[in-house]
């Protein structure tokens, strides 16, 4: 009796490491695993949304300036440090979407040598999390450099940039007819 006792538990031990218990520990090792994925989106999400809410604060050191086209702008100088400076360039119309922002930036010859010559091979960041925000995060730390670059931007914005916005503003009216 004593062996066969012996026998089952050896072989409800293969079993369960084998069987039923691998499928358990696996089921609750991918819910671990999906509950992490879902952390680490919410993480994201505040995190996005702490952004913005800080975008949206006046910060220190702001300058407005009042521009041909666009009107009056504020311009904050955000972070400064590991070789970057970050820029938020706030207008009262909502004129910025980060896809056509780039799309314009990269088809225009000028803009894209003016980067190369005050900056190099490194890239400045110009992306939109709301239309009424501009962030400008420029791969230098240098005052001088980062202050032609924002003068550049800011023209390039209130001329080029806000004739092509009132372009595709139109196309968009004349096809909205025709729908």
């Amino acid at each position: 009796m004593g062996i066969l006792i012996g026998l089952l538990t050896i072989y409800l031990a293969i079993w369960s490491k084998y069987g039923i218990g691998e499928k358990i520990e696996k089921g609750f090792g991918e819910l671990r695993t999906s509950g992490t994925t879902v952390a680490h989106d919410i993480d994201k999400r505040m995190g996005d949304l702490v952004e913005i809410i800080r975008m949206l604060v006046p910060q220190k050191g702001t300058e407005t300036y009042k521009l041909t086209n666009i009107g009056s702008i504020e311009v904050s100088v955000l972070d400064k440090g590991n070789g970057t400076t970050t820029y938020d360039v706030r207008t009262a119309q909502p004129i910025f979407t980060s896809r056509f922002l780039v799309a314009k930036a990269n088809e225009n010859k000028e803009f894209q040598e003016k980067e190369r010559a005050l900056f190099g091979e490194g890239q400045p960041r110009l992306h939109s999390p709301i239309p009424t925000i501009l962030r400008a995060e420029l791969p230098s730390e240098d005052t001088e450099i980062c202050a032609k670059y924002m003068a550049f931007l800011l023209k390039w914005l209130d001329t080029e940039y806000l004739e092509k916005k009132k372009e595709l503003a139109e196309a968009e009216s004349t096809i909205s007819k025709y729908l």
